[in-house]
């Protein structure tokens, strides 16, 4: 149906026709649908850039098991000192999902600990990361 026809099929209609057609579902989500269709560019460009990272780990398809198998391992751990107080802080940064995790324990806590994240699964600190922490944490003390 071009345009026109379905201008001149809507006009038709009687006035208690057009309000069923104007509260009907079907019609009101494919409405629905186009707006956003035409706005989705407007939309993602007035994001800001957290947001639309989230969007995008939302709307990612799976990683296929051959992608999946390139980025296991991907989780990279550091010691850094803490903004404000400057107490070391052991850091897991994931590559795949972008999130990280934050341990300011003890030592004997750092040996135990155990991130789980995404789809990479649990990851640990690697021995020589949680030594540096360890050092670290003694140097203070």
């Amino acid at each position: 149906m071009t345009m026109n026809e379905a201008i001149d099929f809507v006009n038709s209609l009687p006035p208690e026709s057009i309000d069923k057609l104007l509260n009907d579902h079907l019609i009101g989500e494919r409405a629905l649908k186009l707006t956003i269709r035409h706005t989705v560019t407007e939309v993602v460009s007035q994001m800001h850039p957290l947001e639309l990272k989230a969007l995008l780990k939302r709307i990612s398809p799976p990683l296929s098991a051959r992608d999946q198998a390139r980025t296991e391992g991907r989780v990279t751990w550091q010691v850094e000192g803490a903004l404000v107080t400057g107490k070391p802080t052991l850091i897991g940064r994931c590559s795949r999902c972008g999130g990280d995790a934050a341990f300011t324990g003890t030592p004997q806590g750092a040996r135990e600990l155990v991130w789980a994240h995404c789809l990479l699964g649990p990851s640990r600190p690697p021995a020589e990361i949680v030594r540096e922490y360890e050092q670290k944490i003694d140097t203070r003390m």
